[in-house]
């Protein structure tokens, strides 16, 4: 549990979710595996048309 009672939950789908107090998700964290650059091309294509709060962030 973090500092402001947020909970770590790991799991296969999503990979890792943030979960606040009341037991609202309230962050999801999805991790990718590859060397292929297009793949991260594609869901930075993607990520934003399905859902527009969502935002992608590529660790090389």
């Amino acid at each position: 549990m973090l500092a402001n009672r947020t909970s770590i939950l790991f799991s296969s789908e999503p990979d890792i979710s943030l979960i606040n107090n009341q037991g609202v998700t309230v962050g999801v964290v999805e991790v990718k595996g590859g060397t292929d650059p297009a793949g991260a091309l594609e869901q930075n294509d993607t990520a934003p048309r399905l859902n527009p709060l969502k935002k992608l962030v590529v660790l090389i």
